[in-house]
């Protein structure tokens, strides 16, 4: 395995748009790829200004788009 790119989003500072309705692109150079594994580490815990504050955060991923 290798790592081809890493992203880390920046985190709200106030209540907005939630996260969930934001794509993100990692670009990388192309190559061929058999095998493409994903990993997605959740937030710590919730700012203050979050409903659920101090808790692990929730990720879901819906859709992978490769192109």
């Amino acid at each position: 395995m290798v790592l081809l790119r890493r992203i880390q989003p920046e985190q709200p500072a106030k209540m907005g748009t939630p996260e969930y309705r934001i794509g993100y692109t990692c670009t990388f150079s192309p190559r061929t790829i058999n095998v493409l594994k994903i990993i997605v580490k959740p937030v710590a815990k919730l700012p203050k200004w979050h409903p659920g504050k101090g808790e692990r955060a929730w990720v879901f991923v819906d859709e992978v788009f490769l192109n």
